[in-house]
């Protein structure tokens, strides 16, 4: 008898597993159609593509070391990267797309410093700000013990109780 309901539960085990492994296999199709794109864009403008992963280099290094879900560090990187990269970008669409131009703009610090900063400061940024929201909570909360702490002495002298009563 015991034998006869163990069996069932087995079964729902592995229709179980098997559903959870059709469901883990879901979700590859936007990495093919990201690196279809890539790919387009680097064949149409090689040089415009290796300049501007030259200057979001330290994005892309947050995207290869970040774990976190969603990447918040890899993103204010990028994006913050990326603002200062539109202009290198632009004076090298404009001036031809060859990659001597390319070399030219990626040697000449003032247009590769600002992108680099920027990416590292986004990168600050992204780490400072916790940081800078649990000050911001810690002072609230101490402000309001102090009102309410504050609060309660004035009842306890408006109800004349024994100020030693109800200790917090």
């Amino acid at each position: 008898m015991t034998q006869a309901r163990a069996a069932p539960a087995k079964a729902n085990i592995e229709k179980t597993n098997i559903g959870k492994t059709n469901i883990e296999k879901k979700g590859s199709g936007i990495s093919a159609v990201q690196g279809l794109a890539l790919g387009a864009a680097l064949v149409a403008a090689p040089a415009l593509i290796v300049s501007i992963l030259v200057l979001l280099a330290p994005g892309l290094l947050c995207l290869s070391a970040d774990r976190a879900p969603g990447r918040p560090v890899a993103r204010a990187s990028l994006l913050a990267g990326l603002a200062f990269s539109v202009d290198p970008a632009w004076h090298l669409w404009t001036s031809g797309l060859g990659f001597d131009h390319a070399v030219a703009l990626l040697g000449n610090i003032s247009m590769l410093a600002p992108a680099w900063c920027a990416g590292a400061a986004g990168w600050l940024a992204s780490e400072l700000a916790p940081l800078g929201a649990h000050a911001l909570i810690e002072a609230q909360t101490q402000r309001r013990k102090q009102t309410l702490i504050e609060r309660r002495k004035q009842l306890i002298e408006e109800w004349n109780l024994p100020a030693d009563q109800g200790k917090y």
